[in-house]
């Protein structure tokens, strides 16, 4: 799902979630203290017990934040490795299509696993660095103490608890106070991953959060799987550029990007992909929150994906199409940031001009994963919706008043007239169930 603004603003993240942190509570004087708690991410570590009138941060409790660390990285290094060799020994040619898919789509969620551990392991790198320049501990945004129990619950975080974001609200309120129209589109273009039901239940949740686009009351919804025509029609125009591609994930495991192996297919084949050949060019974007990027295509991306074996538009090359052509400005969450500069490729190709983007963090549990479907995040609470909107507004570094009787309408009142997207603070607390 992805919400948007057409020709004006838009805006792609997943619908808000409430999002809190819980105090650990610590071990009795000349009590056993546990080795693990409920919200840590460790399998095994004993939380620290400072003494009376301990000074923060000192030699002992940097050797035990070292210590975290690093049995943390070893732990993620296992889960690598036990990945690979999973995908190793599971790896089959199916001759049926729709068994093949599977495995093929089994294998991307192993693989985006593998990813988002490689970039935590590079987190804990460079917080280890943090702890070597004795800067460890202390928030990037205000400077206080993070504190040693929030600390424990993500070793990594740089900011306080109070230094914190949230995800819809923050689209709506800038879109709309920049003079845009919001509206939804739902990136429907994995038929065999869809809940049938997900469709109404984001709307229904929306419109209780008074997250609308019409002036009547109702959500203007944008369907990907009704832009088949426009999708065909662009890869028509890059036609000189494609190659057919029969690279299984196994024969890529360990290439930093795609070898160029299939680059001479360049006949219609069946039962391939279809790959845009990528030239050596520059593609460079600011970030309206995390600052300017360039890469060179060639070496830093490689040639990509634009349709599936499976006959199934990517997601890059769909969302590059709509973008280039519905908006002019695009808040996402920051785990598409590294694909950015994919869709702007694909933009430039076909004389498109890219939006705006402002990429924004996500809510994570302790141990780093985004909070989505995949890994049963639970449902927004629409009985609530009033005080979801104000924890958001607060999580989302906006500083609401303290109003508990005040409706649905008037805190998005109040976040059109004083909302500011340069307040949002670029790390999220960890996401604490039922807190």
């Amino acid at each position: 799902m992805a919400t948007k603004a057409k020709a004006k603003t838009a805006s792609k993240t997943a619908a808000t979630k409430k999002a809190a942190s819980k105090k650990a509570s610590t071990a009795k004087s000349g009590s056993t203290a546990p080795r693990a708690t409920a919200n840590s991410p460790f399998r095994n570590y004993t939380p620290y017990e400072p003494k009376k009138k301990e000074t923060y941060m000192n030699e002992a409790q940097l050797a035990h934040f070292r210590e975290m660390l690093m049995n943390w990285r070893r732990e993620l290094m296992e889960e690598v490795d036990r990945t690979v060799h999973h995908m190793q020994d599971e790896a089959a040619n199916f001759p049926d299509p729709a068994d093949r898919a599977t495995q093929e789509e089994e294998f991307s969620i192993e693989l985006r696993t593998r990813d988002r551990e490689r970039k935590l392991i590079k987190k804990i790198d460079q917080t280890i660095d943090r702890l070597d320049q004795e800067d460890y501990g202390y928030c990037d945004t205000c400077g206080i103490e993070i504190g040693l129990r929030r600390l424990e619950a993500r070793p990594t975080a740089t900011q306080c608890v109070d230094c914190k974001s949230l995800d819809e609200i923050k689209d709506y309120l800038d879109i709309r106070q920049r003079g845009g129209q919001w509206f939804v589109r739902l990136d429907d273009l994995d038929p065999p991953r869809q809940d049938p039901l997900a469709d109404s239940q984001i709307i229904a949740a929306l419109n209780v959060h008074g997250l609308i686009g019409n002036r009547d009351g109702s959500t203007v919804v944008d369907y990907q799987s009704d832009h088949q025509h426009r999708y065909e029609t662009a890869l028509q125009r890059v036609q000189d550029q494609l190659f057919y591609c029969n690279c299984s994930r196994r024969s890529l495991s360990g290439e930093p990007i795609y070898p160029g192996t299939c680059r001479g297919r360049k006949a219609l084949q069946a039962d391939c992909a279809v790959r845009l050949h990528v030239q050596d060019i520059e593609v460079s974007f600011i970030d309206e929150l995390q600052g300017a990027f360039s890469y060179q295509m060639a070496s830093d991306q490689g040639d990509f994906i634009v349709k599936r074996r499976d006959g199934l538009w990517a997601y890059n090359f769909a969302a590059a199409v709509d973008d280039g052509q519905d908006a002019t400005h695009v808040l996402r969450g920051e785990d598409l940031l590294e694909v950015t500069a994919q869709q702007i490729y694909v933009m430039q190709l076909l004389d498109l001009a890219p939006p705006q983007y402002a990429h924004l963090p996500v809510l994570s549990f302790a141990d780093g994963t985004k909070l989505s479907k995949q890994t049963h995040a639970p449902s927004l609470n629409n009985h609530q919706a009033a005080a979801n909107l104000r924890s958001a507004l607060s999580y989302l570094g906006q500083n609401p008043p303290v109003e508990p009787a005040w409706a649905v309408s008037q805190w998005l009142q109040w976040g059109l007239s004083n909302w500011r997207l340069d307040r949002v603070p670029k790390q999220l607390s960890t996401y604490v169930e039922n807190a």
